[in-house]
């Protein structure tokens, strides 16, 4: 998805491609991660907005970036780099397994500000 997209209320005039993930759309591990290609930090942004944080409630919960951390708690969003690779792991429930994944080859580190959450 291209376009123009108002981020932190400063308007961007510059193309921003934006990869939008859903819950369904990924995984968890190797054969059933999102593999994302040609993420560039500062240009991109991958759009978590869609997914329920906590499943489990019956209203829908926010997601929130915690960082580098192996396993993200309920509701939030983390990241680990292995070489080359970067993984973003997602929890959306109240166990400790973590639902969905995404890999992005050639990244080194991720930011709040790569994500719509």
């Amino acid at each position: 998805e291209l376009g123009r997209i108002d981020r932190n209320g400063v308007r961007q005039d510059r193309l921003i491609s934006v990869a939008v993930i859903g819950t369904g759309d990924t995984g968890y591990g190797f054969k059933q991660r999102e593999l994302v290609t040609g993420f560039v930090r500062g240009e991109d942004l991958i759009d978590l907005s869609g997914v329920d944080g906590d499943t489990a409630t019956m209203r829908s919960e926010d997601l929130t970036f915690v960082g580098q951390t192996r396993t993200p708690g309920t509701a939030e969003v983390s990241f680990l780099v292995y070489g080359a690779m970067t993984i973003v792991s997602i929890n959306i429930d109240d166990d400790a397994a973590i639902e969905m994944q995404l890999q992005l080859n050639g990244v080194s580190s991720l930011g709040v500000s790569d994500f719509i959450l």
